[in-house]
């Protein structure tokens, strides 16, 4: 059978039998339509037996139940008459049941048609009718196969039913990693991935779970969703228009798909109920639109990873209940607008663009920023002096832009700070000694600044969370290596290669730098003997990668190879 409610029709054979014998008559037409009766039920049995059906095939045994329950129906109402003029009488074997569709129609419409005439008001009827759609297939399934809706009269979600069943087929449901209980007879709220609140969808959680394809525009139907995350699949195509119907929308996370057309499209300006909106890691492309201050609810926009150019409109300073801010890893030109300013920010990722221009020192008053990033860009101009204000930073990265003037010495009021990348820019004067009061710094780049001078601020190592330490390629970084060095117990990499730092590595006590792994000192005014205490790290420690100049007839720096230094250089010349 096809549909799971089904109708039984009594035949009550023996009964017949026994009212033949008693009367002493039995028609021929009685004769003939029972064993007619008979024949059609083992013909039915027959075929629901076989592996492959095709559609016509499906609708010609429906046609034919529903006949024979006329036949049927016709056979208990001549036993009834019988029964009135002979008497009742005794059953000599078990009655028969018999199923059959329930209804035929609804309403004078057969199934089929009650079905297309709901759902043609969502989906073009020819589109419905073609079964090699992803909504002709949801059709066909409803109208053919769907154990839920054995009854579809009257059923209110019969669009929401079918606008999931759309996704489904739209995005190769059969290959999705978990599609427990869809195309079940259960209802669809209980189906994997999906929540309602009175039998209506509110929420789409299928991230990760390998939808491949399209997003229908049949979602439209799902006026109470709030969440759609489809986060980490390969959907293609474009953000559907039909999306500026779900304004109850308050999170979209399209990240890491394969999307196609305007990151911000038109439609998104109806939505606004929208607090997230997430589509880094597509291809996406266009400039952001000025009608993004529309989208006052806003209180993350991610749009990074994409092909997004133009410039960063003004408007966007109307988004006053914006927390974060991503629009890195684009094609974005131009200068940093000042009405960010007006933004409580906590997150401002700008890096990997091409922004230029000097830094709006307004932008350095949001005192909530936590994780601030220009890095990858053209900046030009020095760093404020007001960034002292922004005591609450955890990130901050400049590196990689045309930044010059001295660094602000301001930075030692950043006690929070986990990561700060301040490489490859003009910086100019001493490095300034700015950690005595850090309590929670890992990484600290200031590499690639020709221009710096000034010895290795001491203070550094003295950090007690930090890891790694990049003070490479500043030729003009003098002084020696500071025998507190050895105090940073956490210390994993310290680049000070291509520097003018000399003197001799210092000892270390036993017990320390064993988390050292790399310790890069080649290209430096660096002489002696590398201490055996250092040596000892290679065995002792997890120390994989010491480069000295410690190569050619007269190295400046003595030390057993492989053994201890695993690369020796000698001017610009390595041996390994």
């Amino acid at each position: 059978m096809v549909f799971s409610t089904k109708k039984a029709i009594l035949l009550p054979l023996a009964l017949f039998g026994a009212m033949a014998h008693a009367s002493g008559v039995t028609s021929e037409k009685e004769e003939s339509n029972n064993a007619k009766l008979m024949r059609k039920r083992t013909s039915n049995e027959n075929k629901s037996a076989q592996a492959t059906r095709t559609t016509g095939d499906i609708w010609d045994e429906v046609a034919a139940k529903a006949e024979l329950e006329n036949e049927a129906d016709s056979m208990y109402r001549d036993l009834q008459r019988m029964s009135m003029v002979h008497g009742p009488s005794t059953p000599t074997m078990p009655p028969v049941f018999m199923p059959t569709l329930s209804p035929v129609s609804c309403g004078g419409q057969s199934r089929e048609d009650y079905l297309l005439a709901i759902l043609s008001q969502i989906t073009n009827v020819n589109i419905l009718q073609n079964r090699l759609t992803p909504q002709g297939k949801a059709f066909e399934y409803m109208a053919l196969f769907d154990e839920y809706l054995a009854d579809p009269c009257g059923d209110k979600n019969i669009a929401q039913r079918y606008s999931l069943l759309t996704m489904y087929y739209s995005t190769k449901g059969d290959n999705w990693t978990n599609k427990a209980r869809w195309l079940t007879g259960e209802q669809e709220c209980n189906w994997a991935g999906i929540d309602c609140v009175d039998n209506l969808v509110t929420n789409i959680n299928l991230e990760i779970n390998n939808l491949d394809g399209t997003i229908p525009e049949e979602l439209e139907v799902l006026t109470r969703l709030s969440d759609l995350n489809l986060f980490a699949n390969s959907l293609i195509g474009s953000i559907p228009t039909n999306i500026r119907y779900l304004t109850a929308l308050e999170s979209i996370d399209l990240q890491e798909n394969e999307l196609s057309g305007e990151a911000l499209p038109p439609q998104m300006w109806f939505l606004t109920n929208l607090k997230s909106y997430k589509v880094t890691g597509n291809s996406l492309s266009d400039p952001i639109p000025t009608q993004i201050g529309l989208l006052r609810s806003l209180e993350e926009l991610w749009i990074s990873d994409n092909g997004i150019d133009g410039s960063i409109p003004t408007e966007i300073g109307n988004l006053r209940s914006l927390t974060t801010l991503a629009l890195h890893e684009n094609e974005i030109k131009g200068t940093i607008p000042t009405e960010l300013a007006l933004i409580p920010f906590k997150e401002l990722y700008l890096h990997s663009n091409f922004l230029s221009n000097t830094l709006p020192p307004s932008l350095f008053n949001v005192a909530s920023l936590t994780e601030f990033r220009i890095d990858g860009n053209f900046f030009t101009g020095d760093l404020p002096a007001n960034i002292g204000i922004l005591t609450n930073l955890i990130d901050f990265r400049v590196d990689n832009n045309n930044l010059d003037g001295t660094i602000p010495p301001q930075l030692r009021e950043l006690t929070n700070l986990q990561f700060l990348k301040l490489g490859d820019n003009f910086w100019t004067g001493r490095v300034p000694n700015i950690f005595g009061n850090y309590e929670a710094l890992e990484y600290f780049d200031l590499s690639g600044n020709e221009a710096l001078t000034g010895d290795i601020p001491e203070s550094i190592f003295s950090v007690p969370t930090i890891r790694f330490v990049y003070m490479h390629e500043c030729p003009n970084l003098g002084g020696t290596i500071p025998s507190s060095f050895q105090n940073a117990g956490e210390l994993r990499d310290l680049y000070l290669y291509s520097t003018n730092i000399g003197g001799t590595v210092p000892s270390i006590s036993s017990g320390r730098l064993l988390e050292l792994n790399e310790f890069l000192i080649q290209d430096t005014r660096i002489t002696g003997s590398m201490p055996d205490s250092v040596c000892d790290l290679r065995t002792d420690g997890i120390l994989d990668d010491l480069w000295s100049d410690c190569g050619g007839s007269s190295p400046e720096i003595r030390c057993d190879f492989p053994d201890c230094c695993n690369r020796c250089f000698e001017g610009t010349v390595a041996t390994s």
